[in-house]
């Protein structure tokens, strides 16, 4: 082209052809928008499907975190090496309930409730969490690490008053002013007061009348004696010329180890001495050992049966071709898991002093939760014999 002449495109049958360096350069930057685009549109893909990481980094856990999970939502973190999972198991409308592993812990917060956790069992708090609101479904919580010893609760409580209106009570106070709860006995208890013979031969001759009543026409509960039906308050009443015991309360009966079970216990292998029985039964893992009864000295087995019907199954075998077999649901497991190790740290030497009165359960003068007997009582431990 001459310096000073005007440029027009050529026109080739009407159609006007740019410079093919032109054309070249426009391609490269629709190419380049077009892969600007595509980047920008992975990334904000990105953000909306995970709003957050579902792992806490050491460095928020430390200082403290924020975070709002849903019901069901998971979150991972890290303490001293070992990997841990808050899951949020359940929101009501002021509280929500939690489950903390590895090892299985299960707690309830309320709004505005903190609490702490030792997470492996040595003695120190290495965690905090405080549920601060329940917004749109979702528990805002405040999580951070610490380093705490655990204040052992000591609660010691005062006899149990006179039976009025069904119910008794008393007072439990903490000796250490641990602040928490956790193994605070139950300071209400529901009773019966004792009729005088008058009272009770007046009951006899007002009922003498009664011709084949049964519990329910009573609006109690009758129990059934082949399944063992066990009752803590029990009322008896002549029907015609027999006597029926009524149930204040619905019976309980002792759950029975299955046949289906009972194959599986026979295909375990005794893995020795009973080392790791807690840990094992913590994570409800297949386990058989041997160990020596304290009163008999004669060698017994004992072990884990796995999970089945959404519960942890137990059997230890006693003196007198006797078995003493229970079920757990998750926080029964957490609380018996605690029981042994409390009790190997008070009796692991061998001597301890555990006693047993109307104010409680006693290890070494330390008021404890009686979790067996919880469990009989519940009717998911029995004990066979013969």
């Amino acid at each position: 082209m001459v310096e000073g002449d005007n440029y027009s495109p050529r026109n080739y049958g009407g159609i006007s052809q740019m410079p093919q360096s032109t054309s070249k350069k426009s391609g490269k930057i629709i190419w380049i928008i077009f892969g600007v685009l595509v980047v920008l549109a992975i990334v904000v893909g990105v953000i909306l499907l995970n709003p957050f990481s579902n792992k806490i980094s050491s460095s928020d856990l430390s200082s403290g975190i924020n975070v709002d999970l849903k019901e069901n939502a998971k979150i991972n973190f890290e303490t001293n090496e070992e990997k841990h999972k808050i899951t949020i198991d359940s929101i009501n409308v002021d509280s929500i309930d939690i489950i903390i592993r590895s090892e299985i812990i299960i707690a309830n917060l309320n709004i505005g409730e903190t609490k702490k956790f030792d997470l492996n069992g040595d003695g120190v708090y290495d965690l905090s969490i405080k549920l601060k609101d329940i917004t749109d479904g979702k528990a805002n919580l405040f999580i951070q690490k610490i380093d705490e010893v655990v204040c052992t609760e000591n609660w010691e409580c005062t006899e149990w008053e006179e039976c009025v209106s069904d119910l008794q009570i008393r007072v439990c106070v903490d000796g250490n002013s641990c602040g928490t709860t956790d193994n605070k006995p139950d300071e209400e208890q529901t009773c019966a007061v004792e009729e005088s013979e008058d009272a009770l031969v007046d009951e006899e001759e007002s009922t003498d009348d009664l011709v084949d009543e049964s519990c329910e026409d009573k609006g109690l509960y009758s129990i059934d004696e082949e399944r063992n039906g066990l009752c803590n308050s029990v009322q008896a009443y002549s029907s015609g010329t027999e006597t029926i015991y009524c149930c204040n309360y619905l019976p309980v009966y002792p759950v029975t180890f299955s046949d289906e079970l009972r194959v599986i216990w026979s295909s375990i292998q005794n893995s020795g001495d009973c080392t790791d029985f807690v840990s094992k039964l913590s994570s409800c893992s297949l386990y058989k050992c041997s160990f020596i009864h304290p009163l008999t000295t004669e060698t017994f087995e004992k072990g884990v049966i796995g999970e089945d019907g959404g519960k942890c199954h137990s059997l230890e075998e006693m003196p007198n071709n006797g078995e003493q077999y229970c079920q757990y649901s998750d926080s029964q497991l957490v609380d018996m898991v605690d029981y042994y190790n409390f009790y190997e740290e008070q009796c692991g030497e061998g001597t301890c002093s555990i006693v047993i009165n109307s104010t409680g359960y006693f290890i070494n003068d330390i008021l404890t939760e009686n979790v067996l007997q919880n469990m009989y009582d519940s009717g998911d431990c029995s004990a066979t014999f013969g």
